[in-house]
């Protein structure tokens, strides 16, 4: 071969190592904010927890909210990304990507991702959305049937249907909840937690179920023969003085005594949702019929007392638990003029 080609044949290789080279850069190129993000979305799509955790390692305060629905039966694969769009400039750092999931039925929601430069690669900020329901009257959370005792969760970004187990006591205003990194949720973290709070729909088989359990809490109470039962809506008078009032008159009471409470008539109400709990309305007192034995005060030998009672309803809040039982939480003043002439006129 002469040196002429040999020349020739030694430019054209150069030339090949050159192209194969630069053709490896391009493929060693990391992929850009917007396909990290994607990524991200179709493995919560595939419902694929184990691998989304492994996102989760730049979370600063992982403990600070329940990992309880960090699992794959509580995600669905039902709905779709609609837009990724990467804002700003490509020179960002951090990079912001706004995303928009619609749900299977047509319920759409916006959120934002923040990405940081890791070396030559770009990691997700805010992978997972806290959420907190300590507002609602339910002393649950319930997000696509897993249930959890905590206020504040930890969800991936997706949709989800929320108290499904209450659905034949409540309906939400809003029945689907697209869980994602809110545009607005700028915090140091990029984490602000996210109030969870929809208007709650009263059923008619949550009055018959509340009336039905209400009524059963007040028959508990009577059952104890006390003249104080702590945590009830009624009482014989002043726990602390010792007194029993009924009417106008007055009675000294000792650790011994003990009074017939009688049930006369349930009261009727409506519950108004509220912060933390549902606060109550009355729309028909309850009544009850008390008697006993005990010393007048100013008197030195008991004597035989009755008179009727009302059931003390004022500053009663109501929270509803995950398998339907409602726990009623009384004022701490709750029923010390029940059976006065002033409680029973609604005067206190």
């Amino acid at each position: 071969m002469t040196r002429r080609w040999l020349w020739v044949a030694g430019a054209v290789a150069v030339a090949l190592v050159a192209s194969a080279g630069a053709v490896a850069a391009v493929v060693r190129r990391p992929p850009p904010p917007e396909q990290v993000v994607t990524r991200y979305l179709e493995l919560l799509r595939a419902r694929d927890a184990e691998a989304a955790r492994a996102y989760l390692a730049v979370v600063p305060d992982l403990a600070g909210a329940s990992d309880d629905l960090l699992v794959a039966e509580a995600m669905t694969g039902d709905w779709r990304v609609t837009q990724v769009v990467r804002r700003y400039h490509e020179s960002d750092d951090p990079a912001i990507v706004d995303v928009t999931l619609t749900a299977a039925d047509g319920t759409a929601g916006q959120g934002r991702f923040q990405l940081l430069r890791d070396g030559r690669s770009w990691t997700i900020q805010n992978p997972v959305v806290r959420v907190d329901r300590s507002w609602l009257p339910l002393t649950y959370t319930d997000f696509n049937g897993v249930v959890s005792d905590a206020a504040a969760v930890w969800l991936f970004p997706g949709t989800y249907r929320p108290y499904l187990g209450a659905s034949g006591l409540v309906g939400l205003d809003v029945p689907t909840y697209v869980a994602l990194p809110r545009p607005d949720a700028r915090s140091d973290d990029g984490m602000r937690t996210q109030a969870y709070l929809p208007r709650l729909g009263l059923t008619d088989r949550f009055h018959d179920e509340l009336h039905r359990q209400l009524d059963a809490w007040i028959k508990d109470c009577a059952a104890r023969a006390e003249p104080y039962p702590a945590g009830c809506p009624f009482a014989a008078g002043n726990p602390g003085k010792r007194e029993i009032s009924v009417g106008r008159d007055d009675y000294s009471a000792d650790e011994d005594t003990t009074v017939t409470w009688e049930v006369v008539e349930s009261p009727q109400v409506r519950l108004q949702q509220a912060n933390a709990a549902f606060t109550v309305q009355v729309v028909r007192p309850g009544r009850l019929h008390l008697s006993g034995t005990a010393v007048p005060l100013g008197g030195d030998q008991p004597e035989p007392f009755e008179g009727d009672c009302g059931v003390w309803l004022p500053g009663l809040r109501v929270t509803l638990g995950p398998t339907g039982e409602f726990t009623f939480h009384p004022s701490p003043w709750a029923g010390e003029f029940a059976c006065t002439y002033r409680g029973l006129a609604g005067e206190i």
